[in-house]
């Protein structure tokens, strides 16, 4: 007898059965997951057959997966149909094609619609070589009006191919107009940069051994452009500290994220990531620090604000668990989960869906609750470095950095050796200048000062968090009485227009509007005519009821005119 030969039948005749009995569980989840398409498909074929119209097939199916999306309740899983696929990897690798400068808006002399602002051309840019500078307003793009348009429509138009031409109408700061023609070029943003711009490169030493490093985000080229910055930093002096801007950074790519920590970590986890899904086998992925660098030792200021978000709280949070770096701000946005880009077959776009979360070396979960929770998020400043900052303050040290920082006009120049005074007064920067201070006293002593146990007992992240939002919903009513006053103007404008400019073409109202004004031409109030009503009847209306008032008044002075 053939034992082997008996054996492995046996052994057959043991699979066949399993396979025979896991079949069926197999053949009924297809046809389970095949009937939730039943009723889609259902109301596909009665609104082609039936529907009154031509239905757009194409529409429908954009509208069905952005639903499915939509029902996750997850604000940062998303559906990028093909139309958009190549915007969304411009962002993300900050690579495009146009004339590479930053744009503001601002509001216009006569109704506040949005004229497109240069913020700054970039260095080296096409736009600079041209000669965009500025300020500078651009008023026309071939032809078009900006004018009324959203910055995405002006964008849009201004980018194009490389060595592809475009003609913008420009107004500059001293209110000549020019038409200026510019030759659009591949633009690589940067996303490093330093304290303030000079003629020749951004200004990155705060004395002679503090450095200061912005990154506004992470793209594939931020690790180059840091090692390539410190490299030549370092060639000009010892570094003896370095403070990183993480402030208002989205984050951006975790490669970029992971690497930039390894550059001052020299062993030990960065981050980890895995789903807390039950029903996952997966035991996630850890990311560790494993290549050697010159920098494992300088001594590190890390600056955070709550719009710090993703990477920039991966590399804060990493670096500040192992006792690398000292965090000065506020606690951390909270985006914690990871997405990952699925390609749909046929070319039908991208699904950006979050399948796992971050969490720190200290086992910390990033991710901030969408509902209001105590549970701790993100990352939170070091012990006795709280340097909390409202709305109102971010706005206004945005605002003011903005004249440090522009390219190809005046450049604002700061001392040799810059102090707290200086950053509070110019930039109105308290947590970069409590963070200068804290790295000179480092540099010094050769460790960081000792601060008492009970220094931050009276930080509270949610009270801190809910002054910000009950701040921000000041700032919103403002902004909205704001919005209808100048709606109350445009419609007096609409209906009186010897009282002011012509409304544009596309700003007309479908009905009229009578407008009533003061002895001092103030605008006291408003009445839109509907559609049903009898315009002629009713401006009679109200010239009866202004002579009955009028004789009302009259006979009032009569009677107290008798005795």
């Amino acid at each position: 007898m053939n034992i082997r030969r008996t054996t492995a039948h046996v052994l057959l005749i043991g699979l066949t059965g399993l396979l025979l009995l896991e079949l069926p569980g197999a053949i009924a989840s297809r046809v389970d997951g095949n009937r939730w398409f039943d009723p889609v498909t259902d109301v596909h074929a009665i609104i082609m057959d039936d529907y009154v119209k031509n239905a757009n097939r194409e529409a429908m199916q954009i509208a069905v997966i952005e639903a499915m999306v939509e029902s996750l309740d997850d604000q940062y899983s998303q559906y990028i149909p093909p139309q958009l696929e190549s915007d969304f990897n411009k962002e993300l690798s900050g690579d495009y094609r146009g004339i590479g400068s930053r744009i503001s808006t601002r509001p216009g002399q006569a109704y506040k619609t949005k004229s497109l602002e240069i913020l700054t051309p970039m260095r080296g840019s096409p736009s600079l070589q041209a000669g965009i500078r500025p300020g500078d307003l651009i008023l026309e793009i071939d032809g078009w009006p900006t004018v009324g348009h959203t910055d995405q429509e002006c964008i849009d138009r201004l980018m194009g191919p490389p060595k592809s031409k475009v003609t913008v109408h420009v107004k500059h700061d001293d209110d000549t107009e020019e038409d200026i023609v510019i030759t659009r070029d591949r633009i690589l943003t940067k996303s490093v940069s330093g304290l303030l711009t000079t003629e020749e490169d951004w200004r990155y030493m705060l004395d002679d051994g503090t450095a200061f490093i912005r990154i506004e985000s992470f793209t594939d080229r931020t690790v180059q452009e840091l090692e390539f910055l410190l490299q030549k930093l370092e060639r000009q002096g010892p570094i003896k500290g370095l403070i990183i801007d993480l402030r208002n950074n989205p984050g951006g790519s975790l490669e970029a994220a992971t690497q930039i920590t390894d550059l001052f970590l020299d062993e030990g986890e960065i981050v980890s990531i895995r789903s807390p899904r039950e029903d996952k086998q997966d035991p996630g992925t850890t990311f560790e620090a494993k290549y050697p660098s010159r920098w494992e030792s300088i001594p590190l200021i890390i600056l955070l604000n709550n719009n710090s978000a993703s990477a920039s709280e991966i590399v804060a949070g990493a670096l500040s668990d192992h006792g690398r770096a000292q965090v000065i701000g506020e606690r951390s946005f909270g985006k914690g989960s990871v997405q990952e880009l699925r390609p749909l077959e046929g070319g039908n776009g991208l699904l950006k869906m979050t399948t796992k979360y971050y969490y720190l070396p200290s086992g910390r979960h990033i991710q901030k609750a969408k509902r209001v929770s105590e549970e701790p998020w993100g990352v939170d400043p070091s012990r006795g470095c709280v340097v909390p900052e409202t709305p109102k303050e971010n706005q206004d040290r945005v605002l003011a950095r903005r004249p440090f920082e522009t390219i190809g006009g005046k450049y604002t120049q700061a001392p040799d050796v810059v102090e707290e005074e200086w950053i509070l007064e110019n930039l109105k920067d308290p947590a970069l200048g409590e963070a200068i201070v804290l790295m000179r006293q480092r540099v010094g002593e050769g460790s960081w000062p000792e601060l008492p146990e009970d220094e931050d007992a009276a930080f509270d992240p949610m009270a801190v968090g809910l002054e910000n939002l009950l701040e921000q919903r000041e700032f919103l009513e403002t902004r909205m009485t704001e919005i209808q006053d100048d709606i109350n103007r445009l419609e007096g404008l609409a209906v009186e227009p010897d009282r002011g400019l012509d409304l544009p073409e596309d700003m007309a109202l479908s009905q009229p509007v009578i407008a009533i004004y003061d002895d001092e031409g103030e605008l006291v109030g408003r009445w839109k005519v509907g559609e049903n009503d009898d315009l002629s009847r009713t401006l009679s209306a109200v010239e009866l009821e202004r002579i009955d008032q009028s004789s009302t008044e009259e006979d009032l002075t009569e009677e107290a005119s008798q005795p």
